[in-house]
């Protein structure tokens, strides 16, 4: 029996409705749809997923957390396009710590520290999901130090 071609089942999936899903955003989220079918492929045939792009991750987030509100997401949204659009094409293996301290220190200036906090959490986040399926990813933000006590430490 064949894998593909004319005779395969054809699988559909709805992507969302013409009013709230503009032709652009259709286009991406069809994009996402497919990468996921073609790493789950591969990973069925015994193959490695490949490790994902930083907007694919992102996206995937997004999908696995059904319970974030949708003006959070929003939020999250606006956060990774402003702060890091430059990264969105990249792997996740090609981002290290040293880049992520470059844009917190960054931003800390302008726009400001909130906004810095807010891009690393995020961050945090799309790399802890990831790691757990990527042996060999390590997660940039969770290797930043901090100098001196913390709060509530008493100094010995």
């Amino acid at each position: 029996m064949r894998e593909g071609g004319r005779g395969a089942a054809n699988r559909k999936q709805v992507l969302g409705h013409f009013p709230d899903l503009t032709p652009p955003l259709a286009r991406s989220r069809a994009r996402e749809v497919l990468c996921t079918a073609a790493q789950w492929r591969a990973h069925r045939e015994g193959g490695s997923p490949s490790i994902p792009t930083l907007r694919h991750a992102f996206e995937g987030y997004l999908r696995s957390r059904s319970g974030i509100a949708e003006r959070t997401r929003s939020q999250y949204r606006r956060c990774f396009e402003r702060h890091a659009s430059q990264w969105l094409d990249r792997r996740l293996d090609e981002l290290g710590r040293k880049d992520v301290e470059r844009r917190f220190l960054a931003l800390s200036k302008h726009p400001g520290p909130s906004a810095a906090n807010a891009l690393v959490k995020l961050l945090g986040a799309v790399y802890r999901a990831e790691c757990a399926d990527h042996e060999e990813l390590r997660n940039p933000t969770g290797e930043r130090r901090t100098a001196g006590p913390s709060r509530g430490s008493v100094p010995s």
